[in-house]
């Protein structure tokens, strides 16, 4: 899985509590890094903030579609705390399987997880 948030406490706990639940978890904190990892080594799973500086989520799952030709989809969570129709007008546009609105819960992203990647 790989889990993408600019902020460091944020990703810290999100990264203990995947791993802990048993996920194996390669943490970014930002788009460009995340996108390199993934083409590095192709997660399973991408979890991702948004709201990032410089390059944000939506850029970020927009490469990783562009690079799926010919390969299984990944799924792509996106963790906002945008909540406005247009927001997830432009969530659900640039190809993110779901998301969550921040502040969500632990189970609720495991949920989420588990479910898209039972879909595979």
């Amino acid at each position: 899985m790989l889990l993408v948030d600019d902020d460091p406490d944020g990703r810290e706990v999100l990264e203990y509590s995947l791993s802990h639940a048993g996920a194996t978890v390669m943490a970014a904190a930002g788009a460009r890094d995340a996108l390199e990892r993934f083409k590095a080594s192709p997660s399973t799973v991408v979890v991702t903030d948004i709201a990032m500086p410089m390059l944000d989520g939506i850029w970020l799952c927009e490469q990783i579609r562009a690079l799926g030709a010919g390969t299984p989809r990944v799924p792509i969570i996106a963790l906002t705390a945008l909540v406005y129709r247009n927001d997830r007008d432009r969530i659900r546009a640039a190809g993110f399987d779901a998301h969550l609105v921040k502040p969500y819960g632990l189970d609720d992203l495991q949920e989420v997880i588990r479910v898209l990647t039972a879909r595979r």
